[in-house]
């Protein structure tokens, strides 16, 4: 029987279409009032927040809007076949703007060090897809839009240029593509929904995007540097929780055996140590000398009050804390003792 076909009693398959938000009609009228712009994303920048960037510049500019990328890491060498990610700078333009877009950033300690929107614009969008309360006091922005229902900030940028009705160049579609590949992880965490191949789909159909080159550099590229930096990591693995749950370490030894200055060419880490886990995996990572990152990764179990308990944030299942101190015991601690309470000991 062919695929489109249906007998009486098929059921009828309603196709949900994309439904813009109001909060977009104030973007959209900011950017048409505006000329200058600036793009800001978290620390550590990540493929999610670079794709978006470069998509929503490349969208801008053909309204001719004078758009500046700033971000003080550099471009991930896995991102470098993004057309446009040049345009991204590490010096922070001068000048006032029309409007500063913050991306990601649910309290000041996301934004690059130094930054202070409030004294290069009046108008600050900000644009998270993340799981933090709208009720706490972590946005910065007179424009907020966030809604944890995106599977990445890529979805959320491309309504916006669906919104403002421009054509959607090859290099567009590519950027925002990128974007939602890199958080989703191809499609494959649970904040995916059928707004995201919507998206996706809409994308594909307005540009040619070579879907294997993206996918082979965002998900499968390593570089040598980092298969060394990984299996030294996978090395530290420890099980707990009845070896439901695994931890391990990543230290500033192991990233100067590898000859990295740190460790934002290592984005798929994560994915590439935690594959023998169960329910749940923590990476801690002591690189600085001052201070010491865990990020969770759950199955199914919701991991995101950990991170809220010690001043952290993201999504119910991937979220990400930081403790002021190298004391790398004490803090293990701390962790394990909430995730044998979440997960049994």
């Amino acid at each position: 029987m062919p695929l489109n076909s249906k007998t009486n009693n098929s059921p009828t398959v309603c196709v949900p279409t994309l439904e813009l938000p109001p909060v977009i009609q104030q973007i959209t009228t900011a950017i048409s009032a505006g000329r200058r712009f600036l793009m800001v994303p978290h620390i550590h920048i990540d493929g999610d927040d670079l794709g978006s960037m470069i998509g929503l510049a490349l969208a801008l500019k053909q309204l001719d809007k004078e758009v500046y990328l700033y971000s003080p890491d550099p471009v991930p060498e896995r991102y470098q076949f993004l057309q446009g990610h040049e345009l991204i700078t590490s010096t922070l333009p001068q000048g006032e703007f029309d409007a500063v877009f913050i991306l990601e950033c649910p309290d000041f300690k996301r934004l690059p060090p130094g930054l202070y929107p409030k004294q290069l614009t009046q108008t600050i969008i900000t644009l998270d897809h993340h799981e933090d309360s709208p009720t706490e006091e972590r946005f910065i922005g007179n424009i907020n839009w966030v809604d944890p229902t995106m599977s990445a900030l890529g979805e959320m940028i491309a309504l916006i240029i669906f919104a403002l009705d421009l054509d959607i160049s090859a290099q567009v579609a590519t950027a925002i593509y990128t974007s939602i590949v890199s958080d989703s992880q191809a499609f494959r965490f649970h904040g995916v929904s059928s707004r995201t191949h919507l998206i996706a789909a809409k994308l594909l159909a307005s540009a040619d995007i070579d879907t294997n080159l993206v996918h082979n550099w965002t998900l499968a590229y390593r570089s040598q540097q980092e298969q060394r930096v990984t299996q030294r990591c996978a090395a530290t693995r420890e099980y707990i929780c009845n070896g439901q749950v695994a931890l391990a370490e990543l230290t500033r030894e192991m990233l100067n055996e590898a000859g990295l200055e740190d460790d934002s060419a290592i984005q798929n880490l994560l994915h590439d140590i935690n594959n023998e886990y169960k329910a749940a995996f923590a990476l801690f990572k002591n690189i600085d000398g001052q201070k010491i990152r865990v990020s969770l990764r759950s199955q199914s179990v919701p991991v995101l009050p950990i991170a809220h308990k010690f001043g952290g944030g993201g999504h119910a299942l991937a979220c990400a804390m930081t403790f002021p101190t190298t004391d790398l015991a004490s803090v293990k601690s701390l962790v394990r003792a909430e995730l044998e309470k979440l997960f049994g000991s």
